[in-house]
C-alpha cells in the first residue's frame, strides 16, 4: 500500500526520525523551503499549503473584538497589547492567554493580560469566533509555510489580519485579506474597523468564495491522491 505523510509544521520542529521513516513513502509539506530541502537530500516530497476543513461545524457568535486564538509568543502579546492600549477592543482565546487560576498554574504564569482573555476553545468554536469577530489575528512566528489559521480565517468569512505578505500566493490582499507590516499598521487598520472606518463585509464575503472555491481539505486530497 502507498504511504504518503503530510506535514503541517516545519521538519526542523518535529523527531529526529521523521525524514527517516518517512522514506519509505511520499512527503507532502506546507513549507516550500522543506520540500526544497528534502527533495536535495533524496527524499520524493512536494509542497502543498494547509486548508480549510469546509465540513467543520461552526458555532456562530458576535464578538464585537479583534481577536487572536492561539499560543502567546511574544509578538503576539506584543500586537495585542499596543492594540488595548490605543483603545481598540481585543480578546485573546487560549490557556496562555486565560486568567483561570489552573491555566496559570500549569503554564506557569503569574502575570495577566489587560484585555479580555479566555481559556482554550472547541473548533467549532474558535470558527465562529474568528466569524464573528471585527477582525481576527494570524501573526506567524518562525514559520516558512502558512499556518491552518490562514484558510480557516477566510473559509469562515473573517476578515484576517495577517503579517506576511506573501500571502498574496493564496488570497488577493486589501481585497480578501489584510495584511499589515508592523505594530503601527496593525493599530491603524483595527482603529479604521473598530470605528466603521474600514468597510468589511466585502472582504468577508471575497475571502470565503475564494477559499471554498480553492483551498479546502478537498482540494488537497485531490493533489495527495494525485501522487500515490
Amino acid at each position: 500500500m502507498p504511504l504518503l505523510t503530510w506535514a503541517y509544521d516545519e521538519i526542523r520542529r518535529m523527531r529526529d526520525d521523521f525524514v527517516e521513516n518517512a522514506r519509505i513513502g511520499t512527503i507532502a509539506t506546507y513549507s516550500a523551503p522543506d520540500a526544497d530541502r528534502l527533495q536535495a537530500d533524496g527524499v520524493d516530497a512536494f509542497y502543498l499549503p494547509n486548508a480549510f476543513d469546509q465540513h467543520s461545524h461552526v458555532e456562530h457568535r458576535r464578538v464585537r473584538a479583534t481577536t487572536f486564538i492561539g499560543a502567546r509568543y511574544a509578538n503576539r502579546e506584543q500586537a495585542l497589547l499596543a492594540l488595548h492600549a490605543a483603545g481598540v477592543p481585543v480578546v485573546a482565546y487560549g490557556k496562555t492567554w486565560s486568567s483561570r487560576l489552573t491555566d496559570r498554574i500549569r503554564t506557569r504564569r503569574f502575570r495577566t493580560m489587560p484585555f479580555v482573555t479566555h481559556p482554550d476553545i472547541s473548533r467549532a468554536q474558535a470558527y465562529g469566533v474568528m466569524s464573528g469577530s471585527d477582525a481576527t489575528l494570524n501573526s506567524h512566528w518562525n514559520q516558512e509555510g502558512f499556518t491552518m489559521r490562514t484558510f480557516e480565517a477566510c473559509g469562515v468569512g473573517g476578515v484576517q489580519l495577517i503579517d506576511r505578505a506573501d500571502v498574496e500566493e493564496f488570497y488577493e490582499p486589501g481585497t480578501e485579506v489584510l495584511t499589515y507590516s508592523g505594530t503601527d499598521h496593525l493599530v491603524d487598520l483595527c482603529t479604521r474597523i473598530a470605528r466603521g472606518a474600514l468597510r468589511t463585509d466585502p472582504i468577508r464575503v471575497a475571502a470565503q468564495k475564494r477559499t471554498l472555491a480553492e483551498h479546502t481539505f478537498d482540494h488537497r486530497i485531490r493533489v495527495l491522491l494525485d501522487h500515490l
